[in-house]
């Protein structure tokens, strides 16, 4: 059978990631509202904000499925009678968590501080 505590601990991990991503995306929208509208002096375009928040939807769905995913595979490999180690659901999991998420957390936060820094270039 599935061990349910290991999914249910590597899935609160997720969330944690997920939150964690969201976090990021948010500081970069609000950065990057600000210098266009406060300082590039371009109109409000809600169309543009409805497209970021669905760009926001698809990436933080497909990234919760795709780790889920990742999760649920050892568990399942296990499940039908591959060996493997609960040390290597463990490991493969955290792995997957960190290449994925993680990764998307930096592109995010790498544009908001580029945004930020061309924030404090145009201040006056």
């Amino acid at each position: 059978m599935f061990n349910f505590m290991t999914i249910l601990e590597a899935l609160s991990n997720v969330g944690v990631a997920l939150l964690l991503f969201c976090i990021f995306w948010l500081s970069n929208f609000c950065f990057s509202l600000y210098y266009n509208i406060g300082i590039l002096k371009e109109h409000f375009d809600k169309a543009k904000l409805i497209l970021g928040l669905q760009k926001l939807l698809a990436v933080f769905l497909g990234l919760l499925f795709l780790v889920v995913g990742l999760t649920l595979m050892p568990e399942f490999m296990k499940y039908v009678g591959f060996g493997i180690k609960d040390e290597w659901i463990e490991l493969f999991d955290k792995v997957g968590i960190l290449s994925i998420i993680i990764t998307s957390c930096l592109t995010y936060g790498k544009e908001a501080i580029e945004t930020l820094r061309r924030i404090f270039t145009n201040i006056e």
